[in-house]
């Protein structure tokens, strides 16, 4: 829940960053990140209400992974929101 940002359609931003260190991604887009230009994986468009809200982001990245280590980042407005690691053996 985020009552500081008003209601309605917000950008969601998934990066995830394979082993190799490279962003994970199909398209030459990106988003501003502290005045950086950061390409990102995905992007979702959320109708949000000032609740908490559940986003589902489905990516399909059309072949296989690689074991390693793999990282995902979610940002909104250039803020980064949440991060995680997965590795894969």
């Amino acid at each position: 829940e985020n009552k500081v940002i008003d209601r309605g359609r917000v950008d969601i931003y998934l990066r995830v960053i394979g082993p190799d260190g490279f962003v994970m991604t199909s398209n030459q887009e990106s988003m501003k990140v502290n005045g950086q230009d950061l390409q990102f994986t995905t992007k979702q468009v959320v109708d949000y209400n000032n609740t908490d809200t559940n986003v589902q982001v489905t990516w399909a990245k059309g072949t296989q992974f690689v074991k390693g280590k793999y990282s995902v980042e979610i940002y909104h407005s250039g803020v980064m929101i949440g991060k995680s690691t997965i590795d894969l053996k």
